[in-house]
């Protein structure tokens, strides 16, 4: 806006916001693109149950050890299941067998519930 409303001519600010917008919208694009190969990365790496090490450190001093480690396992196991789905997916997408595709769509989808269910109690 203040390109508009501080160029010296009408045509100055149009030309400043059309290379405004030749500048921004790729760049939203490539913000984008950043957060998918993220997203994708995170489906076949395990991310950390608990990304603030010194305070899971403490935590682990605690009488609640045992349960931190079993939430651990459990996540561990629940991630593993989903990873290999995932794969089979990924497969099942390159060879285009829309049956499996559909079967691990479905498992998936059941394994993610399972982890949200998992994180409310």
């Amino acid at each position: 806006m203040g390109r508009y409303l501080g160029g010296k001519s009408i045509t100055e600010s149009r030309l400043g916001l059309i290379f405004n917008g030749l500048l921004k919208i790729p760049m939203q694009f490539i913000i984008l693109y950043i957060g998918i190969l993220v997203f994708v990365f995170y489906q076949f790496h395990q991310p950390p149950v608990f990304h603030n090490l010194p305070l899971k450190e403490k935590a682990m001093n605690t009488v609640y050890a045992k349960d931190i480690d079993r939430l651990e396992r459990d996540y561990g196991k629940a991630f593993e299941a989903k990873r290999q789905n995932m794969e089979s997916l990924a497969r099942a997408v390159k060879s285009n067998d829309a049956n499996q595709i559909e079967v691990d769509k479905k498992k998936i989808q059941e394994i993610q519930r399972s982890e949200t269910e998992y994180a409310i109690r």
